[in-house]
C-alpha cells in the first residue's frame, strides 16, 4: 500500500482534479470515447469498421453541443450488415468527466432496443493522454456492462501512438467480446481531422483471432 504524508495527500488531489479540469481530452479512440465535448456549438463527427473474432462491426457518430456542457450524440452502428440507430445526451461536469445516457435500437443482446448509461473519463499528463469508460446497458429482460480504455503518446506535432482495449459482457459472462491492440493515429488540418489504425487481438464466446480497426473523425 502507497501512504503518502498528509501534507501531501491533499496537494495530491488537487493536482488530479486540476488536471481533470484542464485535461482537454477532446479526440476519441476507436473503442473508447473522449469525455469533451465540442465548443461553441461545433459538430464533431467520427467513423470507424473493422473485423475482430471473424465479425464485421463500426460506427458513424455525431456529436454536437447545444448548451454550455450539453450536447447531442446520435449515430448508427453495425455488426455483420445488422444496422442499428441511436441517440443520446452527453453531460459535461468537467473537460475531463461526462456522464452519457442513449437508447439504442438493438443492444448487446440481440433481442430489441436498450437503453444505456455511460461515465467518460479523460486525463492528460504532458505528453501522456488517457481516455477511459464505463457503460452498463438494459434490455429486454437482460443487462450487459462495457469497459474501455486507452494510453497514448505524441510522438510529434502531429503523430500518436498507444494501446487501447474494449471488454464487454452479460453478467453470466454467456456472451462477451473482446478487442485490444496498439495503434498509431495522425492528427491533421489543425487538429480538425484524424486518422487511427488499430492491429491486434479480438475475440467472443464463439471464436476469437486477429483484430484490425480504422477510423477518421473530422470536427467541423
Amino acid at each position: 500500500m502507497l501512504a503518502l504524508p498528509l501534507s501531501r495527500g491533499p496537494r495530491v488531489l488537487l493536482a488530479l482534479a486540476a488536471s481533470l479540469a484542464l485535461a482537454g481530452i477532446g479526440d476519441s479512440g476507436l473503442l473508447v470515447s473522449a469525455p469533451r465535448l465540442p465548443e461553441g456549438r461545433t459538430l464533431s463527427v467520427g467513423t470507424a469498421g473493422g473485423a475482430s473474432g471473424g465479425e464485421g462491426s463500426g460506427f458513424v457518430s455525431a456529436v454536437w453541443q447545444v448548451a454550455p456542457r450539453l450536447a447531442l450524440t446520435a449515430g448508427l452502428s453495425y455488426l455483420d450488415a445488422t444496422s442499428s440507430p441511436f441517440a443520446g445526451l452527453r453531460l459535461g461536469l468537467l473537460d475531463g468527466l461526462s456522464l452519457e445516457a442513449r437508447v439504442k435500437s438493438e443492444g448487446f443482446e440481440p433481442d430489441g432496443a436498450e437503453v444505456e448509461g455511460a461515465a467518460l473519463f479523460g486525463l492528460s499528463l504532458g505528453r501522456i493522454d488517457l481516455l477511459a469508460s464505463a457503460t452498463a446497458g438494459y434490455g429486454e429482460s437482460t443487462w450487459d456492462v462495457e469497459g474501455a480504455g486507452a494510453v497514448r503518446a505524441m510522438l510529434g506535432h502531429v503523430v500518436d501512438a498507444g494501446l487501447e482495449g474494449r471488454y464487454r459482457t452479460t453478467p453470466d459472462g454467456s456472451r462477451y467480446d473482446l478487442v485490444a491492440g496498439p495503434t498509431v493515429g495522425v492528427t491533421l488540418a489543425g487538429g480538425a481531422v484524424r486518422i487511427q489504425l488499430l492491429v491486434g487481438f479480438g475475440g467472443n464466446e464463439q471464436r476469437s483471432g486477429p483484430a484490425a480497426f480504422a477510423g477518421l473523425s473530422v470536427l467541423q
